[in-house]
């Protein structure tokens, strides 16, 4: 009987590391697909990949050496509870493997969590502030560590960090946006926000790593080893730290697919994304009075002008802009109880679409009582929060008394810019 076919060994993917610059002491955070690398002298299941690809990493950075992983969830970003302490990992078998060893430690960020093993961990995980990739965070500590990544059968073009340093950069094909939800600890549960970077939903906005790997390997800043069927690299944080943020400095759009875009030309192609009018866009959230009053406030402190999604003032982050197309709370006999036809402040703003029936006692709970509906605004606004809500008087609350209802919101969010202020003449 043949001995069976394997294409390394723990050994073999040691060496390799070694030789693409992992070194006893580092700090590595690793992306891997080891599926590309064929199968392990260990065995033929990805549970011996997984386990020989970690035994590797701990041998190569020896015991004072601290291997992290990307065990991302992006729960907060699709509306579920995150417990750092349970919620699996997105982003494969080998991430998963690495949460669960005993001796793992994972970070609270419930949309980029991340694992890791090694004295360092608890300095680089614990008491991150909610910024995924800004001041602070992970990649940023990743940075000042003179941390290194570490690619194991992916190409640098995967590594997450290039995200950290388009945010630092200012790329104009991504922006800030707040997410809030619930993260459960230690058997309890409270909301959270958490600052993400967002792709804008544009094709020529998708990630395009590969020209900056590219130079990356040219200036000898990704060193790679040959191992099994595919490849290592490793680079220094920091050194792709400075080609990203000198490369974009002169090609903002170099990772990304591109063409380049203005930002006219981003906010037009949002705007028709939508699907809608501009009578169909809601253009803020202030009655009249309210936000005349805003209005003089504001020019007594700074311009008044455009503010575009993104753009951060302090703690606050401009949102997307919301465009609500269709707002309905109909009963089963068709009545329409509220709608955003007869009054567009019915729907609260930032909602999330939704369609469906939905018992009375779930109904309720996204209903927001407005004393002053007539003259006033929703006394609720959802930029945020991935949920959904309409607003009405006390006297509209009591009519609702059927079991279910049927519910209809037809809306986007996108990125956009909202005018704010007087024309550009009388600013003149």
């Amino acid at each position: 009987m043949s001995a069976q076919v394997h294409h390394y060994t723990q050994a073999d993917l040691v060496a390799a590391l070694r030789g693409a610059g992992a070194r006893a002491g580092d700090v590595v955070f690793v992306h891997a697909s080891l599926g590309r690398l064929g199968y392990p002298e260990r065995g033929r299941s990805m549970a011996d990949a997984c386990a020989t690809a970690l035994d590797a990493l701990l041998e190569a950075v020896g015991p004072a050496g601290t291997v992290l992983v990307p065990t991302y969830t992006y729960s907060i970003g699709k509306g579920e509870i995150f417990d750092p302490a349970a919620t699996p990992s997105t982003l494969g078998d080998f991430t998963e493997h690495v949460r669960q060893h005993p001796a793992a430690l994972r970070s609270a960020d419930p949309m980029l969590a991340v694992s890791g093993i090694g004295p360092e961990a608890a300095d680089l995980l614990e008491n991150l502030p909610r910024t995924c990739y800004g001041p602070g965070s992970l990649y940023e500590r990743l940075e000042q560590r003179g941390a290194k990544l570490v690619m194991i059968g992916l190409g640098l073009f995967w590594a997450t960090y290039r995200h950290y340093i388009e945010e630092k950069a200012g790329v104009p094909f991504r922006f800030k946006k707040r997410f809030t939800g619930v993260v459960r600890a230690d058997g309890r549960e409270g909301k959270q926000t958490w600052i993400y970077s967002c792709q804008i939903r544009q094709p020529n906005c998708a990630p395009d790593g590969v020209a900056l790997e590219k130079m990356a390997r040219e200036q000898g800043i990704c060193v790679s080893a040959k191992i099994g069927r595919g490849e290592v690299c490793v680079t220094h944080c920091a050194d792709y730290m400075r080609l990203g943020m000198a490369e974009l400095a002169e090609n903002p759009w170099l990772s990304a697919k591109g063409p380049p875009l203005t930002l006219d030309e981003l906010i037009a192609l949002e705007d028709a994304r939508a699907g809608a009018s501009p009578a169909a866009l809601r253009s803020g959230f202030f009655s009249e009075g309210d936000l005349g009053a805003a209005l003089s406030a504001l020019s007594g402190q700074a311009p008044v002008g455009d503010l575009v999604t993104g753009m951060q003032f302090g703690d606050f982050i401009v949102p997307e802009k919301w465009t609500c197309l269709e707002a309905v709370i109909r009963a089963r006999d068709g009545r329409e109880m509220l709608s955003c036809r007869n009054d567009p402040r019915h729907v609260i703003p930032c909602s999330q679409p939704f369609e469906g029936e939905v018992s009375r006692e779930e109904l309720l709970r996204h209903l927001h009582v407005c004393e002053r509906l007539e003259d006033g605004a929703p006394t609720a606004f959802l930029p945020t929060e991935r949920d959904w809500g309409f607003a009405c008087t006390r006297e509209q609350l009591a009519a609702f008394q059927e079991e279910s209802w049927q519910v209809i919101i037809r809306a986007t969010a996108g990125f956009g810019r909202v005018s704010v202020g007087a024309p550009a003449k009388a600013r003149e």
